[in-house]
């Protein structure tokens, strides 16, 4: 068996076989024993950062790394030893502190690596293993602390290796490292030949050459392979991009790494992975929140009724049952549409959902929502939609007695229904509160059914949620995991931008609630998407549920301490990590799913598209996400990383810090083309301007009037790609409905190509002479044409001398 790049999981056995003939274990410390819950060791600086002892002296990151170096210098100028203490690196870091504050300064990082570290099982068994076959066993650790300041460290985060430590060698005690000296010296001290010692350890060289070369026996632990490394540097930029202070004053959590390096060997598909490794911690994180808070809520003595809602809390209530080792509430099926449905109580709440949804909404969709009969709905409608201003009409209809006695009628007796649903579920009753847990956002269904539930029923309704927006007032009745509490609102934001993929892996495979039976049971919409995405939703949600598992089944000492600040930060990190820059194979997912609206409607979007996502930044750049229509897509953050990375930082830091900038800020790249227009007898010609859009592609735009019109593309190139040529209503032009507004121009009648020959498809060689020919429009609205092509090589100067 080999000794190099061993996973944790075949440690025991690769150390096994090199026991023979040994006296003593050594081990390495850091990254083999102890372990850190932040991404790398000098995110203990940025933890201290802010610290108002290191604020006081000016010591950041930058300074404490320096003042190591400088500290190791002039170790070597005075003695020639190339290790120093802490206290030394210290005195460098504030130069005119007194000895006690260079003390105080030492003693806090002691006290936050204790605060942060863990012990990390599969070497703490080895330990155990060798003080069973009489080995003595040893640290011996390239490090700036002293022996009594690591044996605090160590014994603080495992108070078991008090009893298995027999000896502990700090490289700074002795001014040399593993690499440099130490070995020899530890061996003179211990009296024992390099063939008589086993040490393990993570480092390549300290760990592993150095000792081998000396003849020491040597086990290589591998910390993390390639693909770790890659996931880690994604997670990384996710979590500086979503939180700035972190590497400035704060570190980089990394909670589950020592998890991850004990299962290195462990087959997982894709699937498999992005449930266990991208929503396992996130979901660890809400079930957390969401018992603790009900731990809470019911020490008050007031009867609390949580309800998981269906769909989205699906995997919430599941995770808490594994979490808690209880059986949770039965599912509770209440969408936005029937929450709706039930809160309309008065002529005055019909016109306040009226007013606000009138004249954005289709009219016939209120109609459903208010829950009208055909018949009603027909005569409303055919009313409303002759008249001049049909929302204002529509709002008169509706104040009409009978109208609104029908409403009135329906929204009580779905109220009626749903209530026997909760009661069934959850054991509701009157004067209880009603706790909604669903993965939140603006509280919707829950402001909804408020007022409505407290008047008829005297059930007070709160919420207790993923993420939550603000509102007014709305801090008094709704909480969540990630909330205004400790972070500010862009984060919230930027999380639910494009949160639906994540949705639809959290939710149950059934359709939304639309009505209720008399009994209180639940009638449910059909459902859209196919087996293929149902399956591994399923397989996703399995494997979520065994990384909860997982954890709960950790020991404590070997795990970081899992607070609720750190819960969270996790969790918002790895929500961000999985939105704005997923995995290829995650993509591939995405692509394959579908997205359904929870309103009592049948509308399912796809939630990624990575051909027409870069086919939208071909047409008009980053503004291609603005749609809103039948090009809608709610996982544009996985197109732009399909695009490049740069396209996915740049989408996240848009919406993290609400960056605002226009067509004309995105690109200064422009290629002028000389257009012609005629009409009879008259002709002008002027450049016009082709903007850079995205894979070296230009957009030019160009009015379609009563003008015939001549691009004069050969003046400029002699090869170019087109890709695209659409008209639409010059309303529309760079907004929200221009996707849904184009069509194609039809070749031969709507333009035509002239001295420009096809090579291949899209692909033209023009002459000097070539243009792209615009027919004048026949009708009277203002129409615009838009042209996406590709420069492949300019005309020659030659070429362009004969064009003229």
């Amino acid at each position: 068996m080999t000794d190099r790049n061993i996973p944790a999981a075949d440690l025991m056995a690769a150390w096994s076989a090199k026991l023979d003939g040994r006296k003593i274990a050594t081990f390495d410390c850091f990254d083999t024993i102890f372990w850190r819950g932040v991404a790398e060791p000098s995110d203990v600086y940025y933890a201290l950062a802010e610290d108002p002892l290191f604020v006081a002296h000016r010591i950041g990151a930058r300074v404490r790394s320096q003042a190591e170096a400088t500290a190791r210098t002039n170790r070597s100028f005075k003695n020639g030893t190339i290790e120093a203490s802490l206290e030394e690196i210290y005195a460098v870091c504030a130069p005119q502190a007194d000895e006690s504050i260079v003390r105080e300064l030492a003693e806090r990082e002691v006290q936050k690596e204790i605060e942060i570290g863990f012990a990390f099982e599969p070497v703490l068994a080895l330990m155990r293993e060798a003080k069973a076959r009489g080995l003595a066993v040893a640290i011996v650790s390239d490090t700036y602390y002293s022996e009594a300041q690591l044996r605090r460290i160590l014994f603080a985060t495992a108070p078991e290796l008090e009893t298995l430590l027999d000896h502990v060698f700090c490289s700074s005690e002795f001014g040399f490292g593993k690499s440099s000296g130490l070995w020899p010296r530890l061996m003179a001290k211990l009296g024992v030949s390099a063939s008589e010692i086993l040490h393990t350890g993570d480092n390549p060289v300290a760990d592993y050459a150095a000792p081998m070369s000396l003849g020491i026996g040597c086990v290589h632990f591998l910390q993390r392979d390639e693909e770790t490394v890659k996931a880690e540097r994604q997670r990384l930029m996710a979590a500086r991009l979503l939180f700035p202070s972190i590497r400035a004053t704060q570190a980089a959590p990394s909670l589950y790494h020592g998890l991850k390096a004990q299962q290195l060997t462990r087959t997982q598909e894709p699937d498999e992975r992005v449930g266990y490794w991208a929503l396992g911690p996130i979901l660890y994180s809400f079930a957390r929140f969401i018992l603790d808070e009900r731990r809470e809520l019911n020490a008050t003595g007031k009867p609390h009724k949580f309800a998981f809602l269906m769909r989205d809390g699906h995997l919430l209530r599941l995770a808490c049952q594994v979490m808690s080792n209880e059986a949770m509430s039965d599912p509770v099926y209440l969408s936005r549409f029937t929450a709706v449905a039930v809160s309309f109580d008065s002529g005055e709440s019909i016109q306040r959902y009226a007013g606000k949804h009138a004249s954005s909404h289709p009219l016939h969709v209120i109609c459903d929502q208010m829950l009208m009969p055909p018949a009603l709905k027909k005569k409303v409608l055919a009313r409303a939609t002759k008249a001049k201003a049909p929302a204002q009409e529509f709002r008169k209809l509706l104040a009409e007695r009978a109208t609104e006695k029908t409403i009135v009628s329906q929204s009580n007796a779905l109220r009626l229904r749903l209530f026997r649903h909760l009661q069934q579920t959850v054991g509701l009753e009157r004067g209880d509160t009603l706790v909604l847990a669903d993965l939140g956002y603006y509280g919707t269904i829950q402001h909804a059914i408020r007022d409505v539930f407290k008047r008829h029923f005297d059930v007070d309704v709160i919420g207790r949620y993923f993420a939550s927006l603000d509102s007014p007032g709305s801090h008094l009745d709704r909480k969540a995991l990630i909330d205004s509490s400790w972070t500010d609102e862009n984060v919230v934001e930027t999380l639910i931008a494009h949160i639906g993929d994540f949705e639809q892996m959290c939710a149950i495979n059934s359709g939304s609630v639309i009505a209720y039976e008399e009994d209180g049971t639940p009638i449910l919409a059909g459902l859209k998407k196919g087996n293929m995405q149902l399956d591994t939703t399923h397989t996703i949600q399995q494997a979520c549920l065994q990384f909860i598992r997982d954890v709960e089944a950790t020991p404590a000492i070997h795990l970081p301490k899992l607070t609720r600040e750190r819960l969270r930060v996790t969790a918002a990190i790895e929500l961000a990590r999985l939105v704005y820059l997923p995995e290829h194979d995650e993509i591939a997912r995405s692509a394959k799913s579908l997205f359904e609206l929870n309103v009592g409607t049948d509308i399912a979007f796809d939630v990624a598209n990575v051909d027409a996502g870069i086919k939208g930044l071909r047409q008009r750049g980053p503004f291609y996400m603005r749609s809103i229509g039948k090009g809608f897509r709610t996982g544009y953050p996985s197109e732009m990383r399909y695009a490049g990375i740069d396209q996915a930082i740049f989408l996240m830091s848009i919406r993290r810090h609400r960056l605002n900038f226009t067509v004309d800020d995105t690109s200064y790249r422009r290629l002028d083309v000389p257009a012609l227009f005629v009409r009879g007898n008259e002709s002008a010609t002027q450049n016009v301007s082709a903007r850079a859009t995205y894979d070296g592609f230009y957009s030019v735009v160009l009015p379609r009037s009563q003008f015939d019109t001549a691009l004069m593309i050969g003046r400029e190139l002699s090869w170019m790609q087109l890709e695209s040529a659409t008209t639409f209503s010059a309303e529309f032009l760079d907004s929200s409905a221009e996707f849904d507004r184009q069509r194609a121009l039809e070749a031969g009648s709507e333009i035509i190509l002239d001295g420009m020959e096809e090579r291949e498809p899209g692909i033209y060689q023009v002459s000097p002479n070539g243009l792209i020919y615009l027919p004048a429009a026949k009708g009277q609205s203002q129409q615009v044409v838009r042209l996406i092509f590709r420069p492949l090589a300019k005309a020659a100067v030659a070429q362009m001398a004969h064009a003229l």
